[in-house]
């Protein structure tokens, strides 16, 4: 029993006490493991960008395909050439890539009429298949079928389909191609969500296209039974915990539809996996937590027993001063104190070891001397934040290593305040976060490089159509802004069919990267943009420029292709040529159709005999 008040106010203060510190432990450990949660699902978010990234290229690419045989069978010219001229011209060069099996044309009623691996074609009706049924009542875009064992290799695939529409607007058949699950089995392996992690690809519907980790049972079994779907009917997209009733291991999923296609992508990372680190070092803060808040409990019962014998309990006291300095020295962390003029007056061994020095040739040396210049006033900051009465700051440190490599510290500063609350020493927490800051740098360089892939066009190696619509629509509205006046130059290369049939695609892609190269040498204020707009045409943004101007720069690009002297047996020139069609947005109009009157100027160009430059008449 407690004597008196005083006694039992003090009983009470230390039972608050140590109710407090437990919170903040639970707090501090619990907030630890939010923390891990959060880098973990960051990361399963930029993973899943970049599968998702992969897979639209893979499905674009294949698409492209299906739209130039789509295109080609609409078009009166080629069906007037030979089987052998129709079969270059349907199926070209990208039809025949890896893991991409033949491309067909499916009449009204499912009969083979055109392969791509033969002029004459296989004898076979596939009406019942799900891409044919999918395309009869109306045109749905691409569809993405369900998986299935190719009867030619005996691979899972699934098929991508277009449908074929007749002049009077009714079924005329189908086109499709196949891709091997094997290409996505390779895109996933290549990714990791960890050892217990997995990545899943489904159809929107729920069957199962491919896993990582790969299991072939799984293809083709349809899963729109479980969670994921069932949080896909709420959400195009989320993240949800689950465990898995494949193998019962405990995920957190991270799903999303891929773009607009019929496809998902779910990433599962396992518990185990995300909070390994944070269970080791929440064994050791819980340890050290338990360990003060035990030794604080018996100092307050000691001090408050033994009120009246002072010598014990200062005895008990510096116990506990060199408990806490065996802590402190034995944290992961470090730990480092400093007075109100920035001195350390202590800091633990795992300080010295973070910046890599010893602490005989730090000395008395500042932190500040060996910190990047960007981050030499934190320190001093820091302190005019506590002094302002802030009891905690966070601030993220960059030093510079022995070797002179980068070394980041998270530090946590926090007030020690005398008995009239008065600011007395600062003690800071040093963690060392180089490696999570290195794998975040690495992740937004891979995310910036993937964004130019998007906008740069792989045979020429400059901007393609995606950047020129981009740039199009930024230098539009900087046009209104500013009343500048707005040209584009719409090109083509002449006669170029007849140039692929006389020194075949090779050759052609060839004299594509020549002239892309050629335009682009020729362009030259910073502001003017070229692009390849698609097949042999191409494309020039000219800002702040007016008819008259553009028409002599399209002159001066006319003239520069015109002297590679390329030569070009098809072209009554004897060489390569362009025409050129030119428009202008003066300004004060608000006439966006920009592309639209230079490719009627560009026709006009073409009709008027080729290798000529014409200006638009919509002005």
């Amino acid at each position: 029993m407690f004597i008196n008040f005083r006694t039992r106010a003090l009983a009470l203060l230390a039972l608050a006490i140590f109710v407090a510190s437990a919170f903040l432990a639970g707090f501090t450990i619990y907030d630890s493991r939010e923390g891990a949660l959060d880098r973990a699902q960051f990361a399963a978010e930029n993973l899943s960008r970049s599968v998702q990234n992969g897979i639209v290229r893979v499905i674009e690419a294949y698409a492209l395909s299906l739209d130039a045989v789509v295109d080609g069978l609409s078009d009166p010219s080629v069906q007037d050439t030979s089987n052998k001229i129709q079969q270059l011209i349907l199926f070209d060069r990208s039809a025949s890539a890896k893991n991409l099996g033949s491309l067909l044309v499916l009449d009204a009623n499912g009969d083979i009429i055109k392969d791509s691996k033969s002029q004459s074609p296989r004898k076979a009706n596939l009406a019942s298949r799900d891409y044919f049924r999918a395309q009869i009542a109306r045109d749905v875009g691409l569809f993405i079928g369900a998986p299935f064992i190719s009867v030619l290799d005996n691979q899972w695939s699934i098929a991508l389909s277009r449908r074929l529409t007749s002049a009077d607007g009714k079924f005329a058949g189908v086109v499709v191609g196949s891709i091997k699950l094997e290409l996505f089995k390779a895109l996933l392996e290549d990714l990791s969500a960890g050892p217990g992690g997995s990545i899943a690809l489904f159809r929107t519907d729920g069957a199962s296209i491919m896993r990582t980790p790969y299991h072939a049972s799984d293809i083709g079994v349809n899963f729109s039974n479980v969670g994921v779907f069932k949080a896909f009917k709420k959400a195009r997209a989320g993240t949800f915990d689950q465990v898995a009733v494949r193998d019962s291991v405990y995920r957190r999923y991270i799903y999303s539809q891929i773009g607009t296609l019929p496809l998902l992508i779910s990433i599962g990372l396992s518990f185990d996996d995300i909070l390994y680190d944070w269970k080791r070092k929440s064994i050791v803060v819980g340890g050290v937590s338990v360990a003060l808040l035990g030794s604080m409990l018996i100092l307050a019962l000691g001090f408050i027993r033994q009120l009246n014998l002072r010598e014990t309990a200062e005895k008990e006291a510096n116990i506990s001063a060199r408990r806490l300095s065996y802590l402190a020295e034995k944290s992961t962390d470090a730990i480092v104190v400093r007075d109100l003029r920035g001195r350390r007056t202590y800091a633990s061994e795992r300080f010295f070891q973070m910046i890599g020095r010893s602490r005989a040739a730090v000395g008395d040396t500042a932190l500040a001397a060996y910190l990047r210049p960007h981050s030499i006033d934190r320190p001093r900051h820091v302190l005019k934040r506590l002094l302002a009465g802030e009891d905690r700051v966070s601030e993220t440190l960059e030093c510079a290593g022995p070797d002179g490599a980068p070394i980041w510290l998270d530090a946590v500063s926090t007030q020690v305040l005398d008995q009239n609350n008065k600011l007395t020493e600062i003690i800071t927490s040093l963690r060392n976060i180089t490696e999570q800051k290195l794998m975040e740098q690495e992740l937004i360089a891979h995310q910036r490089q993937l964004e130019a892939d998007n906008l740069t066009d792989a045979l020429t190696a400059i901007p393609n159509r995606r950047a020129f619509d981009k740039a199009l629509m930024a230098e539009v509205a900087r046009a209104e802004r500013g009343n500048f006046p707005l040209s584009i130059i719409m090109i083509d290369i002449d006669f170029f069919k007849s140039y692929n049939d006389h020194f075949g695609h090779v050759g052609g892609d060839e004299t594509l990267r020549k002239v892309g190269r050629r335009l682009l040498s020729s362009i030259r204020r910073p502001a003017d943009f070229v692009a390849r707009y698609g097949g042999e045409e191409f494309a020039v943004i000219l800002p702040d420029t007016d008819l008259a101007g553009a028409h002599h720069v399209a002159e001066a690009l006319r003239l520069a292709v015109h002297n590679l002297c390329r030569p070009h047996p098809g072209n009554p020139a004897g060489f390569v040529t362009i025409s050129l069609g030119v428009t202008c947005k003066m300004s004060g109009s608000k006439d966006r159709s920009l592309v639209q009157n230079a490719d009627e100027a560009l026709y006009r160009a073409k009709s008027a005999g080729r290798n000529k430059v014409e200006t638009s008449s919509h002005l």
